[in-house]
């Protein structure tokens, strides 16, 4: 695969990140229990899924990526969204195996 290839996933996957990341910070702590139109999940239960499902890729693309990632309940979501940088930083590397 081509190094301009390589660079243009790894930049889709540093635009994404960032809009969710913006879009993260811009939640008011107060709304995280509201209830999104999908699913009848709370926000911070999406964000919560967000996370996992991105753990869930790692463990298949890259395990030895996953050291000191956990899955996370919304609880956490709700006290901390560390959990959410911590996983940006390690997908960012497996875009660039592609």
């Amino acid at each position: 695969m081509s190094l301009d290839l390589k660079n243009q996933i790894v930049d889709t996957w540093n635009i994404n990140n960032r809009i969710n990341l913006y879009l993260l910070e811009a939640i008011p702590p107060e709304a995280l229990n509201d209830i999104s139109a999908s699913k009848g999940r709370t926000v911070a239960q999406q964000l919560a899924h967000l996370h996992n499902v991105r753990l869930m890729w790692l463990k298949v693309s890259g395990p030895e990526l996953m050291e000191g990632l956990e899955k996370i309940e919304k609880e956490v979501i709700e006290e901390d969204q560390s959990a959410l940088y911590d996983a940006e930083n390690k997908v960012r590397p497996l875009c660039l195996e592609v």
